[in-house]
């Protein structure tokens, strides 16, 4: 089994600064999780092992998994208040 690589929070900081994340609206420690956990690790970055448009891509795979998740808890929400 491959070692996970790293991230630290600045890295995913900026990364979702790339992307326009409004920190407000998604958790950094969850997004940082995120690009951890779906990387193949190996690549160029010598901050990240990755090079950049993995990470911008990654990055982008996990905004939509917690924008889908967060819509998800939105619809349940309004479901349980009719």
């Amino acid at each position: 089994m491959k070692k996970r690589k790293q991230i630290s929070i600045d890295q995913a900081k900026r990364v979702g600064e790339s992307l326009h994340i409004d920190w407000e609206q998604i958790d950094l420690e969850e997004f940082r999780q995120g690009l951890m956990g779906n990387h193949e690790p190996g690549a160029i970055d010598p901050e990240t092992g990755l090079a950049y448009e993995d990470v911008l891509l990654t990055g982008k795979v996990v905004l939509a998994h917690m924008e889908e998740f967060l819509k998800e808890e939105v619809d349940e929400y309004q479901a349980g208040r009719r």
